[in-house]
Formats: structure tokens, C-alpha cells, sequence
């Protein structure tokens, strides 16, 4: 995994992102998405995961207005989850539709980043790792990332300070 320090400062890759858009999946440059205004991209291994439903994304979800409040034009979530998959999780948990959802099941991000978790253990293989990214015009200002998966900690977004 590449130090999280040495992503501060560079561009964001032109990795390609899937959503869904009605019952279509659409390809999306990350780089792209996030060119112009300020983001925070979170990271997370799996839609229905315990620790992304249940810890991680709740907190995303309560910080949601305090980010939009603070300037944060985009607001997304990243899974290395297929894209029907996130979509299905997506309507359950953010019905509003507050966050972006994408998928990076193939793990172009996760890996131009060098930000994956290879999880035998718990039967997911290779995986994104659980991280957070501050992006000013598509330009990296801040990342975190946990010692593991099952962790949130320092990627939880209510510690997140907008600079």
C-alpha cells in the first residue's frame, strides 16, 4: 500500500468509476467527477458489509449537512462492490440521496491510489481499504486511511476537519 502522506498534493487518478443511472450503469472518470469544487470521497470495502452499514456510513450520512454547510460541493461513497449491488444498498441507506454512489468493483481507484486490502480471512479476497480523501478541483488535500477494514477510526467523517 502506497503511504497515504504521498497521495497529498497529487491529482486524482483517471480511474473509472461505475454508477447507476435508472437501470443503466455508466462509466465515470474519478479525476472528472471530481475536477472542479470540493469533495470528500469515502472509501469503504462492501455495500452490506457490517462495518460500512452499520458504522461507517451512518456517520457519513449524520456529517452530510455539516459538510455541505462547510463547502463540500461532492459528497461520495466508493465500494468495491458491484454496481447493482451498491445501488440496492444505496436505497436503503440514503433514500434522500444526499451521497454519489459509485462502484469500484473492478478496483481501478482503490489500486491507482494504492489504497486495497487483500482480506482471505473474512472470504472477500482483495478489497478496497476503508480510507477517506479531502479533493480541492481534483487535487488530493487530505487522506486517511484505517490499519483495517473493520476499523473506524480515523476515517470516520465527524473528525474530519475542512481545512
Amino acid at each position: 500500500m502506497e503511504k497515504p502522506h504521498c497521495l497529498v498534493g497529487k491529482r486524482l487518478p483517471d480511474a473509472k468509476l461505475g454508477e447507476m443511472v435508472g437501470n443503466e450503469i455508466r462509466g465515470s472518470i474519478a479525476s472528472e467527477i471530481f475536477a472542479v469544487g470540493r469533495a470528500v470521497i469515502v472509501g469503504m470495502p462492501g455495500a452490506f458489509t457490517p462495518v460500512c452499514s452499520g458504522r461507517h456510513l451512518p456517520n457519513l450520512m449524520e456529517n452530510a449537512a455539516r459538510l455541505r454547510h462547510g463547502g463540500i460541493t461532492h459528497l461520495a461513497c466508493v465500494v468495491t462492490s458491484d454496481p447493482f449491488a451498491i445501488d440496492s444498498w444505496s436505497r436503503q441507506v440514503d433514500p434522500a440521496g444526499k451521497i454519489r454512489f459509485f462502484s469500484d468493483g473492478n478496483l481501478a481507484l482503490a489500486r491507482a491510489l494504492g489504497l486495497t486490502s487483500y482480506e482471505p480471512m473474512l472470504f472477500i479476497g482483495e478489497r478496497s481499504a476503508r480510507y477517506v480523501l479531502l479533493v480541492q478541483d481534483g487535487v488530493i488535500s487530505t487522506v486517511r486511511v484505517e490499519s483495517s477494514i473493520l476499523e473506524v477510526g480515523c476515517t470516520a467523517i465527524d473528525t474530519l476537519e475542512l481545512d
